[in-house]
């Protein structure tokens, strides 16, 4: 979940919580990031994934959190479901579309049709360049998703 006033996202397995003032130090002595692997190093932006997915309500994810030196500049968040494909062999557009579709019916459900915020901005795309849909949730002012 993503509580619209404050922008801290909510797992509910493992309890993973993400606020909007998560320092990178802050994030290296969680728990829950013990185990997190790199996933871009390029100072001062760093960027970690989750080795496990988390689940919100019924709904589990792959999270990446992005760092910009000690700032939380992003959260990137993609549906995880055998429906969507396992792997490359597996991939094709139509099912990355509907893991969109799902990541755009949970936005909704956290947050209504709204989209920016105070804290940030929130975004939901299927990018034909990557092939892959994903939910980005943006931290600060640093433009729209």
């Amino acid at each position: 979940m993503i509580d619209r006033d404050t922008g801290t996202i909510t797992f509910d397995e493992p309890p993973v919580v993400i606020t909007a003032d998560l320092t990178r130090d802050r994030f290296l002595a969680e728990p829950w990031a013990a185990s997190a692997k790199d996933h871009v190093v390029n100072e001062p932006w760093h960027s970690w994934s989750l080795p496990d997915d988390c689940v919100s309500g019924e709904i589990r994810f792959g999270v990446t959190l992005f760092f910009h030196e000690q700032s939380l500049h992003s959260v990137n968040l993609f549906v995880v479901d055998e429906q969507f494909g396992t792997s490359w062999s597996d991939w094709s557009e139509d099912k990355e579309r509907a893991r969109a579709d799902a990541g755009d019916a949970w936005l909704k459900m956290s947050l209504g049709r709204k989209r920016s915020f105070g804290w940030g901005s929130v975004g939901s795309h299927y990018d034909p360049k990557s092939a892959f849909a994903s939910i980005n949730v943006l931290y600060g002012s640093s433009g729209e998703v």
